[in-house]
């Protein structure tokens, strides 16, 4: 076990990380075997150290003792060392990144050492960043003058008197917000995962902390504020007003939190969404793209300066869906630069093609495809279904049935999906295949394929299907 995690360790750091773990290695506060260091130069230049994810032990130890007898405890030994310096460095480097934990336990090693003078000084300098007010920051808060409160009582039993009082009132309003904004956090993460897994827990005190939320107004805490909007979307889904309530408080108040925690907020707007366009009110297509927008302009969506292909990918699909095509068209060429290297060709190839397939431009679509290499399974299916529809469209039904077969094929053959994609995919192609064996009077056939798209679950591109059988009912049968 040991062997694995060193080598799971070691890929966790990257270049920069291991020069710095060898500084680490190097001080004698951290280590005092010169070995140790030895093996981590040796496991860092030879590639061939690690040999199907575990070290290669025997070459290892004639590495650090040559000319002597392999020892299999003794090796394992220096690999398990080893480890738990690595997990020292993280640990330390952690704790780098979180000043107010390095804050905290200085605070409290003063207390210890009775240095009331060091205390005050220390204490002074330990104002938290207000820019950012999440739970964590009332947490910060609340160890901060729960520490303080100790350091009163510390010193009054030492001295028989108090310094000064201490503010439990304070302490215990810092408690009770960092409590209600985690609550309110953890039941809205809850409830989504009802919604879309059915999973079956209790969400304990809910209602009591609703009840408490409707009558005491906290709009001026951002975080109460807005995961109490958020948990309404949940709770009562059919109140819309409940929605631009939250995007109104999450535009005013957004920045108020760190990017990932902005961005978990964001995505319970786009849920809520995506809730009502599959009810049929497309008119919240526009307003996802308008979340969209927001999550563009102000740079919410990136990560590093990088946009994810399946972000990408959403957004695309978002603005053709609402039929805003010239910006659609402007995005997918804008943020091309801020796709991810790799992908970058693929998924704006891709995405273009989409473009061009809603414009019925069928040739640059079919010109599109053909640079799209299948190396992500989700990009072949998504290009396979979408050539599909449109040989569909060109009406090439050799070219459509041959397509057909080997998607099919595919699917079959393609172990690592899931029996729910296969599905989703394997429906999408008996339905168009029914749908090319219709003619202009088919209209009874056309309404029996439509009720078996409505019922079909899953299903893939289900209101393309719709729409293409809907042609055949508005055709006459003297036509």
């Amino acid at each position: 076990m040991s062997d694995s995690k060193l080598y799971l360790l070691f890929k966790s750091l990257d270049k920069t990380e291991l020069k710095d773990f060898n500084k680490f290695i190097q001080s004698p506060y951290f280590n005092t075997n010169e070995k140790l260091s030895t093996l981590f130069q040796y496991l860092v230049s030879e590639n061939a150290a690690f040999k199907n994810g575990k070290p290669d032990k025997k070459n290892i130890y004639q590495y650090l003792f040559p000319n002597k007898p392999y020892k299999d405890l003794h090796c394992r030994q220096y690999l398990t060392t080893l480890s738990s310096m690595i997990e020292k460095f993280l640990e330390t480097e952690h704790l780098q990144k979180e000043k107010h934990l390095l804050d905290h336990s200085l605070l409290e090693e003063l207390i210890e050492r009775n240095s009331e003078k060091l205390f005050n000084q220390t204490y002074q300098k330990t104002n938290p960043d207000t820019s950012i007010k999440n739970g964590q920051f009332y947490l910060n808060q609340f160890k901060r003058e729960d520490i303080r409160n100790r350091f009163l009582t510390h010193f009054a039993q030492r001295k028989n008197r108090f310094i000064a009082q201490p503010d439990y009132t304070q302490t215990i309003q810092e408690l009770d917000t960092f409590y209600l904004i985690y609550k309110l956090k953890y039941c809205c993460e809850l409830l989504n995962y009802k919604t879309i897994g059915a999973v079956e827990q209790e969400t304990i005190l809910l209602d009591e902390i609703l009840e408490l939320l409707s009558k005491k107004n906290y709009s001026e805490i951002p975080a109460i504020n807005i995961y109490y909007k958020i948990l309404l979307t949940l709770t009562q889904p059919e109140n819309e007003s409940n929605f631009h309530e939250l995007m109104s408080a999450l535009k005013v108040s957004d920045h108020n939190f760190p990017q990932p925690e902005t961005r978990e907020m964001y995505i319970y707007a786009q849920n809520f969404c995506i809730r009502q366009i599959n009810k049929g009110k497309t008119a919240y297509l526009n307003e996802l793209l308008n979340i969209y927008k927001i999550l563009l302009e102000r740079k919410i969506i990136l990560k590093n300066e990088e946009l994810s292909p399946w972000d990408y990918k959403n957004i695309v699909v978002t603005a053709l869906r609402s039929k805003d095509f010239n910006w659609a068209n402007s995005f997918i060429n804008t943020y091309k630069a801020y796709l991810p290297t790799k992908e970058r060709e693929n998924a704006y190839s891709y995405n273009l093609a989409k473009y061009h397939f809603y414009l019925n431009n069928y040739d640059s679509v079919l010109d599109l495809l053909q640079k799209v290499e299948y190396k992500d399974v989700f990009y072949s299916l998504d290009s396979k279904a979408m050539l599909m529809k449109t040989y569909y469209e060109l009406r090439e039904l050799e070219l459509l049935y041959a397509l057909m077969e080997s998607f099919k094929t595919y699917l079959n053959r393609k172990k690592n999906l899931s029996e729910h994609h296969v599905k989703t995919y394997k429906n999408l192609i008996k339905i168009t295949k029914k749908l090319t064996k219709l003619t202009n009077g088919d209209k009874k056939k056309a309404a029996l394929i439509i009720e078996q798209i409505n019922s079909t679950k899953p299903l893939a591109d289900a209101g393309w299907l719709k729409e293409k059988a809907k042609t055949f009912l508005a055709v006459s049968i003297s036509e």
